[in-house]
């Protein structure tokens, strides 16, 4: 059985970060972003995945998106984050453009 999703779920623009280089994942994340707030989307899903098919089973990709969130956290006009989706999901709260 699966959960039912809201009509707010269904609604949330979401950004899937599954077999996007390394090297182009910051530039996925500001593009997406920043279309999300001109949008006037408040709360935005990025799927990371969990990390459980590489090698060292830890999350790689979640690690680095965070990193880069946390680091650019004003310019973005991120407000909170979370993680969903059993690890796999990071929900993000967004400022309004002013």
């Amino acid at each position: 059985m699966t959960a039912r999703r809201s009509s707010e779920d269904i609604n949330r623009p979401s950004l899937d970060l599954h077999g996007i280089a390394q090297d182009r994942i910051e530039a996925h994340l500001e593009q997406f972003l920043h279309r999300s707030r001109v949008g006037r989307h408040r709360q935005v899903e990025v799927i990371t995945g969990r990390g459980a098919s590489n090698h060292s089973g830890s999350p790689v990709l979640r690690k680095k998106v965070v990193a880069w969130l946390d680091k650019n956290k004003s310019r973005i006009g991120l407000v909170q984050k979370q993680v969903t989706n059993q690890g796999g999901a990071l929900l993000l709260d967004l400022a309004p453009l002013s």
